[in-house]
């Protein structure tokens, strides 16, 4: 079932043939529920990168949101964080608000991220929430906002590609398969 609209983040989007809409399982779902509850190790280069996927995360059809520290390890300017790393964080929300939408199989891309520093984000806790506000078989778009106290820290306007398997019998298919989950 992939209704011809559904409230994706908010937004009143057309879920494409193939999709699953709100309420429906998928692999991309599981994925996102494992990373959150700690039950799938995250990938290593988002422990590196110290891009958390934090307990307590929640998402939605087409939405996400999460309470994470930010370490001051990360700050360049004494009690400012590194811009660059702001950035990174808008594309990782980006990619994990996409796993609530994507079918089976499907893979997302980044294809270019759009972000206004609005004020300082300094080490402590921020809050983060990312929806996808464009949708279709081939492409997306996600809006990602970071905020701390009571301020906007960053807009970001992510556009992600979708790679979708090829029919059976392809060699260039995508395989269906998310680590962590069965």
């Amino acid at each position: 079932m992939s209704p011809a609209s559904a409230a994706l983040g908010g937004h009143d989007i057309a879920v494409p043939p193939g999709f699953p809409g709100p309420g429906e399982d998928s692999a991309a779902r599981r994925y996102l529920t494992s990373l959150i509850d700690g039950t799938a190790a995250p990938p290593r280069c988002l422990e590196l990168l110290m891009m958390p996927v934090p307990a307590g995360t929640t998402w939605s059809c087409g939405r996400i949101s999460a309470r994470m520290p930010v370490d001051d390890v990360l700050a360049l300017t004494p009690g400012v964080v590194f811009g660059g790393y702001v950035m990174c964080l808008a594309d990782h929300f980006a990619s994990l608000v996409m796993l609530t939408v994507l079918p089976d199989g499907a893979r997302v891309l980044t294809a270019a991220v759009d972000t206004a520093l609005l004020a300082p984000l300094a080490p402590g806790e921020a809050s983060v929430e990312a929806s996808v506000t464009k949708l279709s078989a081939r492409r997306a778009l996600a809006e990602v906002t970071i905020r701390q106290g009571r301020g906007v820290t960053s807009r970001s306007v992510a556009e992600q590609f979708i790679k979708r398997p090829g029919p059976a019998g392809d060699t260039r298919r995508l395989r269906n398969e998310y680590p962590g989950t069965s």
